[in-house]
């Protein structure tokens, strides 16, 4: 099976640990909550972080494919907005 890749970029230290997750709904659903988590620094630096998708992994054979330029998912600070909604 084919998963996506994703990473949380922080602005000032750059992209961190690799994730993978179903499709970008799945990925930013696991993001948002942890951004909306009090005790989390996504939480308190929102504008910080930005969820990427940066490629895909297929399980089945090992075989990892990065994409040219992430894609750009949602922001953290997004996530906390549709909160107040």
């Amino acid at each position: 099976m084919i998963k996506n890749v994703y990473s949380v970029r922080d602005c000032k230290s750059g992209f961190g640990p690799l994730m993978l997750q179903d499709n970008d709904a799945v990925a930013m659903r696991a993001f948002s909550v942890t951004v909306r988590q009090a005790d989390s620094m996504m939480h308190w630096c929102a504008p910080d972080y930005a969820l990427f998708c940066v490629g895909s992994f297929d399980d089945d054979t090992g075989l990892f494919h990065s994409l040219e330029v992430p894609k750009h998912i949602c922001d953290a600070v997004a996530c906390l907005e549709s909160e107040d909604k």
